[in-house]
């Protein structure tokens, strides 16, 4: 695993002891981040299961001022800081500890808006459609915003009746990934 472009190209990080923690490919990161499109617009970036920091740590590469990486699991956590120093980031990244959901909540209730907000949840809890209605529903999105998520081909994010547009989605395998802007 590797950062892929950027300031920070070629750069490698520290995978997972095992396999609870499921880092984005290199593949699919590219698929992504070519469908983000360049130039990288984004300032504030959001990573939520960050897992390895892998997508938050790309986005900095390419150009972000800041990422906040969240994830429940201490042993994810401390991959992070450590590809963080590994990197040299440390000074641009804050490591929010918890469970997704109610650190969402305290984000908003901190008045925290973000740019571009990742996603990539445990496939197996088939969250995509109710991460995207609590990150549209939350505030946390900056108008016009963009939100990453990454899911089980077999699951399905359901933007009916959200202020949403579906700019782009790709199917690698047994990875969906799909790209909303908040309207």
């Amino acid at each position: 695993m590797r950062i892929i472009a950027g300031m920070y190209k070629g750069r490698s990080l520290i995978t997972p002891p095992d396999s609870r923690i499921r880092p984005t490919t290199d593949r699919v990161k590219q698929r992504l981040f070519d469908c983000l499109g360049i130039p990288f617009d984004f300032e504030h970036v959001l990573d939520l299961f960050a897992g390895t920091g892998n997508l938050g740590l790309e986005a900095l590469s390419r150009g972000a001022d800041d990422v906040t990486f969240v994830d429940s699991s201490r042993i994810a956590r401390k991959i992070i800081e450590q590809n963080c120093s590994k990197v040299a980031v440390s000074d641009k990244v804050h490591v929010l500890p918890g469970e997704v959901f109610r650190v969402i909540q305290r984000l908003r209730q901190a008045g925290k808006q973000f740019d571009l907000i990742f996603a990539d949840p445990p496939y197996a809890q088939l969250l995509a459609t109710r991460l995207l209605q609590t990150i549209v529903n939350s505030g946390i999105l900056t108008e016009n915003g963009v939100f990453a998520l990454e899911y089980a081909s077999h699951d399905s994010a359901d933007p009916d009746l959200l202020p949403v547009s579906l700019l782009n989605q790709k199917v690698c395998g047994e990875t969906t990934f799909s790209i909303y802007q908040l309207q």
